[in-house]
């Protein structure tokens, strides 16, 4: 085995992580510094269950929903990265665990 010649390190995060119980029922207190439109990308397996809460939780500001299917890749990405910046919103939220939502 040979040595390690580079030391060099990455990882890069989302300006905000929340996790816990119920968390998502206080997402509007979260997001609301960021504007009033928001897209929020949910797992598929999650989607049916928290959309309509979403929707129900959010009354002043607008969000649209959109469930998040298949892994993390390049080519999977681009079709979420074309309605996120068609959309001009305020805050994107990533909703889901695992690899999902990476």
């Amino acid at each position: 085995m040979g040595q390690i010649k580079t030391s060099t390190r990455g990882f890069l995060a989302p300006a905000k992580y929340i996790q816990g119980y119920r968390e998502v029922s206080k997402l509007e207190s979260y997001t609301n510094s960021f504007g009033t439109k928001l897209l929020a990308y949910i797992d598929s397996f999650l989607f049916e269950a928290l959309s309509s809460r979403l929707y129900s939780a959010y009354g002043t500001a607008s969000i649209i929903c959109e469930p998040f299917e298949g892994q993390v890749s390049i080519e999977n990405s681009d079709k979420y990265i074309h309605t996120a910046r068609s959309g001009n919103y305020d805050a994107i939220i990533g909703i889901g665990g695992g690899e999902r939502l990476i």
